[in-house]
């Protein structure tokens, strides 16, 4: 199921609503307490090292196309918690593993759109972490086990899935894939 792409339609498409339903109660299942932060490591999101986003303010990536008008004016105010990426760069350098920190990114789609529908009062302020581009499955490994005490410390770690989106415009019409802003 390719969420990033297909949660725009969210309200408008009944065949989602079960997923929407299921994200609603995220914040209930993780437990009784809030998390004090949410920690998303993004499918959307590569870097040759693990990189920790460090924005106080994240603005929003409409990192997709063709889709209608009102699907790139979506709000989520959600803050950064610099804290908590402070932590992850402390637990990170203390398990050996190379990081940097990215203190302009803002949230892409598959951060924005899921935890809007779970988090819709964007109460929580959220992290966003890098995959590793070189995709070495032990590597991300070694990252979660390095990540594991943040959650005895209330923050909610999320990890998103990677999928490869084809998207075409909502009337059916398709684009050429836009060239993204990138940073090297």
């Amino acid at each position: 199921m390719a969420v990033g792409r297909v949660f725009l339609w969210i309200g408008i498409h009944p065949i989602w609503a079960r997923m929407a339903e299921y994200l609603r109660h995220v914040p209930d299942e993780a437990g009784a307490l809030a998390p004090k932060a949410l920690v998303v490591i993004s499918g959307h999101w590569e870097e040759p090292v693990v990189t920790i986003q460090n924005n106080p303010a994240p603005p929003l990536l409409y990192d997709y196309y063709g889709f209608p008008p009102s699907t790139y004016e979506i709000k989520f105010p959600a803050s950064g918690a610099p804290a908590v990426s402070a932590r992850i760069a402390e637990l990170l350098e203390t398990a050996g593993i190379p990081w940097k920190y990215d203190h302009e990114r803002g949230f892409d789609h598959g951060v924005f759109i899921p935890l809007k529908v779970a988090f819709p009062k964007a109460d929580v302020p959220i992290v966003q972490v890098s995959l590793l581009a070189s995709m070495d499955a032990a590597a991300h490994l070694r990252v979660g086990e390095a990540l594991v005490p943040l959650r005895d410390e209330g923050v909610l770690i999320i990890g998103r899935r990677h999928d490869l989106p084809q998207y075409a415009h909502a009337n059916g019409e398709h684009a050429p894939r836009p060239q993204w802003p990138c940073r090297e």
